[in-house]
Protein backbone atom coordinates (compact mmCIF):
# COMPACT_ATOMS: atom_id res chain seq x y z
CA UNK A 1 0.00 0.00 0.00
CA UNK A 2 1.39 3.59 -1.12
CA UNK A 3 0.23 6.50 0.69
CA UNK A 4 0.09 9.83 -1.39
CA UNK A 5 0.12 13.75 -1.41
CA UNK A 6 -1.56 15.21 -4.51
CA UNK A 7 -0.19 18.64 -5.74
CA UNK A 8 -2.23 20.98 -7.72
CA UNK A 9 -1.06 23.89 -9.64
CA UNK A 10 -3.14 24.67 -12.27
CA UNK A 11 -6.40 26.69 -12.00
CA UNK A 12 -10.03 24.61 -12.07
CA UNK A 13 -10.74 26.42 -15.12
CA UNK A 14 -7.70 26.26 -17.70
CA UNK A 15 -6.70 22.81 -17.38
CA UNK A 16 -8.09 19.29 -16.62
CA UNK A 17 -5.17 18.90 -13.69
CA UNK A 18 -7.75 19.05 -10.95
CA UNK A 19 -10.08 16.92 -12.16
CA UNK A 20 -7.46 14.34 -13.50
CA UNK A 21 -6.10 14.93 -9.87
CA UNK A 22 -9.68 13.66 -8.35
CA UNK A 23 -9.53 10.66 -10.66
CA UNK A 24 -6.31 9.33 -9.34
CA UNK A 25 -7.00 9.99 -5.83
CA UNK A 26 -10.71 8.09 -6.45
CA UNK A 27 -8.64 4.85 -8.17
CA UNK A 28 -5.61 5.64 -5.67
CA UNK A 29 -7.97 4.57 -2.70
CA UNK A 30 -10.41 1.74 -4.62
CA UNK A 31 -6.53 -0.01 -4.92
CA UNK A 32 -6.35 0.45 -1.47
CA UNK A 33 -3.99 3.27 -1.24
CA UNK A 34 -4.27 5.76 1.17
CA UNK A 35 -4.19 9.40 0.20
CA UNK A 36 -2.19 11.62 3.34
CA UNK A 37 -3.49 15.00 1.81
CA UNK A 38 -4.38 17.02 -1.30
CA UNK A 39 -2.59 20.50 -2.11
CA UNK A 40 -3.39 23.35 -4.01
CA UNK A 41 -0.68 25.38 -5.10
CA UNK A 42 -0.43 28.35 -7.71
CA UNK A 43 -3.08 28.92 -10.05
CA UNK A 44 -4.43 25.73 -8.40
CA UNK A 45 -5.81 27.73 -5.41
CA UNK A 46 -8.72 29.28 -7.10
CA UNK A 47 -10.56 26.41 -6.80
CA UNK A 48 -10.79 27.10 -3.15
CA UNK A 49 -12.38 31.13 -3.53
CA UNK A 50 -15.93 31.37 -2.86
CA UNK A 51 -16.17 33.57 -5.76
CA UNK A 52 -15.25 30.91 -8.22
CA UNK A 53 -18.42 29.73 -10.05
CA UNK A 54 -18.86 27.21 -12.98
CA UNK A 55 -21.63 27.42 -15.86
CA UNK A 56 -23.95 24.56 -16.90
CA UNK A 57 -21.13 23.64 -19.55
CA UNK A 58 -18.60 22.96 -17.15
CA UNK A 59 -17.47 20.60 -14.76
CA UNK A 60 -18.06 21.86 -11.19
CA UNK A 61 -14.78 20.22 -10.34
CA UNK A 62 -15.22 21.90 -6.88
CA UNK A 63 -18.28 20.51 -5.73
CA UNK A 64 -16.34 17.24 -6.26
CA UNK A 65 -13.68 17.83 -4.59
CA UNK A 66 -16.06 18.50 -1.32
CA UNK A 67 -17.77 15.70 -2.36
CA UNK A 68 -14.53 13.58 -2.31
CA UNK A 69 -13.56 15.22 0.82
CA UNK A 70 -17.07 14.80 2.74
CA UNK A 71 -16.88 10.79 1.82
CA UNK A 72 -13.44 10.11 2.65
CA UNK A 73 -12.41 12.64 4.95
CA UNK A 74 -8.91 13.89 3.36
CA UNK A 75 -7.56 17.34 3.87
CA UNK A 76 -8.41 19.84 0.85
CA UNK A 77 -5.01 22.25 2.11
CA UNK A 78 -4.33 25.69 0.14
CA UNK A 79 -1.31 27.36 -0.10
CA UNK A 80 -2.12 30.32 1.67
CA UNK A 81 0.51 32.94 0.36
CA UNK A 82 -0.18 31.82 -3.00
CA UNK A 83 -3.93 32.61 -1.94
CA UNK A 84 -3.41 35.79 -1.22
CA UNK A 85 -1.20 36.38 -4.51
CA UNK A 86 -4.09 35.67 -6.84
CA UNK A 87 -6.61 37.56 -4.03
CA UNK A 88 -8.06 35.31 -1.55
CA UNK A 89 -7.72 35.47 1.93
CA UNK A 90 -8.98 33.78 5.40
CA UNK A 91 -10.37 35.71 8.64
CA UNK A 92 -6.17 35.12 10.04
CA UNK A 93 -5.02 36.74 7.11
CA UNK A 94 -6.50 40.36 8.45
CA UNK A 95 -7.21 41.66 4.96
CA UNK A 96 -11.37 42.76 5.83
CA UNK A 97 -12.42 39.28 3.62
CA UNK A 98 -12.80 35.56 3.98
CA UNK A 99 -13.00 33.86 0.34
CA UNK A 100 -11.80 30.21 1.15
CA UNK A 101 -15.10 28.03 1.04
CA UNK A 102 -15.39 26.55 4.63
CA UNK A 103 -14.17 22.93 3.34
CA UNK A 104 -10.29 24.17 2.00
CA UNK A 105 -8.16 24.68 4.42
CA UNK A 106 -5.11 27.81 4.15
CA UNK A 107 -2.32 26.46 5.33
CA UNK A 108 1.62 27.14 4.56
CA UNK A 109 3.97 25.13 2.53
CA UNK A 110 5.55 24.05 5.08
CA UNK A 111 3.07 22.03 6.21
CA UNK A 112 3.15 19.93 2.88
CA UNK A 113 6.71 19.65 2.77
CA UNK A 114 6.55 18.31 6.55
CA UNK A 115 4.05 15.64 5.57
CA UNK A 116 6.36 14.32 2.84
CA UNK A 117 9.09 14.37 5.35
CA UNK A 118 7.67 12.59 8.18
CA UNK A 119 6.52 9.17 6.68
CA UNK A 120 7.38 7.33 3.13
CA UNK A 121 4.67 9.67 1.48
CA UNK A 122 5.09 9.56 -2.55
CA UNK A 123 3.89 13.15 -4.12
CA UNK A 124 2.19 13.12 -7.47
CA UNK A 125 1.58 16.50 -8.92
CA UNK A 126 -0.55 17.83 -11.37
Amino acid sequence: MAIFAVFITKAPYESNNAYSALTFCREALSSGHKIQQVFFYAEGTQIASTLSSFDSSETDIKSLWVAFKEQHNIPLNVCATAGIRRGMASKEDNMGHDNYDAHFEPVGMLQYFQALRASDIISVQF
